[in-house]
């Protein structure tokens, strides 16, 4: 009995899974990058919340004797200590955060 089948794949097999495959990436392909966005969001969401409770934190300790407050800028937040800010106060902490989206109004100062 002679074999009529011969072992392999056709071109057209190939290219039906790779276009397959083409589809299944660009359906999976774009949630990976949401939640990575999501994941640099929840950061620097963390990274404001934590410079907010360490100021309110050094003012109810009333570490050296004085009060401290927190200005947002468009790519960082600044501890600052005293109740105005002055970007030449050496003891300034800066906190650089890393954001989808940036703080538009840069005039934002908390005291506490």
């Amino acid at each position: 009995m002679i074999n009529r089948y011969k072992q392999g794949i056709t071109t057209v097999e190939l290219l039906i899974v790779i276009v397959v495959l083409g589809i299944i990436f660009s359906i999976v392909f774009p949630q990976f990058s949401k939640i990575r966005e999501n994941q640099v969001l929840k950061n620097g969401v963390a990274d404001v919340l934590s410079s907010i409770n360490k100021a309110r934190s050094q003012t109810l300790s009333s570490l050296n004797s004085s009060e401290y407050g927190v200005r947002f800028e468009s790519d960082k937040v600044i501890i600052f200590k005293g109740k105005v800010f002055s970007d030449v106060d050496p003891t300034n902490e800066i906190i650089n955060i890393t954001m989808p989206a940036n703080i538009t109004n840069t005039t934002l100062r908390y005291v506490f």
